[in-house]
């Protein structure tokens, strides 16, 4: 008797195909959700350790604004309770970022002229309190999403964005003097990186004690000379200080977004 039996094919039912099938495809969306969320949360701490690598802050920036006084006129530090009056006034409570810069200066002028930050509340209408009102006024097309705080000594206009706390970086927007709604750019993801890229680009202009820029830790292939700065190395300074920025070169003339087109953007980056 032979006893080397044949082997037995068992057929799946339909029923164990289909369950099959389902499960593979479960497996299948299980791994790419898991890659998906895993690359996004070392895309965070990718940014997160940048920044933290850097160790420059507000106090680091002051620090660099007192290395470079002569450029710079820089007013003694509001209190709380100037701070909190501002709110009231405004109805508005204010970034955290914008409460940590005028706990250090209640408004300057920095890098002769080229960014002039206006106080918390005054009679005068350069104050954080009154600015917004004096420009609409004057027929400047700031939206109610934008709140204005400072010009770069010309026809230009920055703004922090306050759309409902949509975004707690409260980008900076650049707003040209073209009295159309399509009339803004994205000048600075938050308000530190703005300043950050802008002193930096102004420090090397001006020639500035390198010192300064030893504080702000600008690193050397960025450092050009006053004579090479253009657009091009202009952008190079904002990628270091802002990587997430939208466009590199935020000019309000070439970009022209509406409100709309400011907040896709902003839902689209954050």
């Amino acid at each position: 008797m032979n006893g080397n039996l044949g082997k037995v094919e068992v057929v799946p039912s339909t029923r164990e195909v289909s369950f099959l099938a389902l499960k593979e495809k479960a497996v299948k969306f299980y791994l790419a959700a898991f890659f998906y969320v895993s690359f996004k949360e070392s895309s965070i701490t990718m940014w997160n350790r940048f920044f933290k690598s850097r160790k420059v802050d507000f106090s680091a920036l002051y620090t660099s604004w007192e290395v470079t006084s002569p450029y710079n006129v820089i007013n003694p530090g509001a209190s709380q309770e100037e701070i909190e009056e501002t709110e009231e006034a405004l109805k508005h409570k204010l970034p955290q970022s914008f409460r940590t810069l005028y706990g250090l200066t209640n408004g300057l002028s920095i890098l002769e002229s080229n960014l002039n930050i206006v106080p918390l509340n005054s009679d005068e209408w350069f104050s954080l309190v009154n600015y917004t009102k004096q420009l609409r006024e004057w027929e400047k097309p700031i939206p109610q999403e934008v709140l204005a705080f400072a010009d770069n000594g010309s026809d230009g206009t920055f703004g922090i964005w306050l759309d409902e706390n949509e975004f707690s970086d409260s980008p900076v927007i650049s707003v040209g003097a073209i009295y159309e709604p399509g009339c803004m750019a994205i000048a600075g993801t938050s308000l530190f990186n703005f300043m950050l890229g802008w002193s930096a680009y102004y420090f090397l202009l001006l020639e500035v004690d390198t010192k300064a820029l030893d504080i702000i830790q600008l690193p050397k292939k960025l450092r050009f000379k006053a004579h090479e700065l253009e657009d091009e190395q202009f952008a190079e300074i904002r990628k270091w200080a802002d990587p997430r920025l939208p466009d590199f070169d935020p000019d309000p003339y070439k970009l022209r977004y509406t409100v709309s087109q400011v907040r896709e953007i902003l839902q689209r980056s954050g």
